[in-house]
């Protein structure tokens, strides 16, 4: 978990990622919960919040030898309502092609 502004960022793999206000940390809170996988590859890893600009950024760890699982993403999502983050791009590809979804939202709270 990474720390920021009261706020734990948490990774749990194909579970998707958390935000839980961690203000009170004998009552720990989640603030929402985001997971990709179903429909891309899953594997998130590492979460690196950016609380200056209200972003997180998300890793997705590859775990298919040539990408036999699919092909594994970085995320960057809006969190300036933490409650609901907002995805906002993935990056290019290794072979310089871009796949960016439509604008979805895969968050829960």
């Amino acid at each position: 978990m990474i720390v920021a502004d009261g706020l734990g960022y948490a990774a749990w793999r194909d579970g998707g990622f958390t935000i839980l206000d961690i203000a009170d940390p004998g009552n720990i809170k989640l603030v929402s919960h985001v997971n990709t996988s179903p429909p891309f590859a899953g594997g998130t890893h590492t979460p690196l919040p950016l609380p200056g600009r209200k972003l997180a950024v998300m890793l997705e760890e590859s775990n298919g030898f040539a990408c036999s699982k699919g092909l594994s993403y970085t995320w960057l999502y809006d969190v300036s309502r933490s409650g609901k983050p907002d995805f906002d791009c993935d990056a290019a590809n290794a072979d310089g092609s871009v796949m960016v979804p439509a604008r979805r939202e895969f968050w829960t709270a």
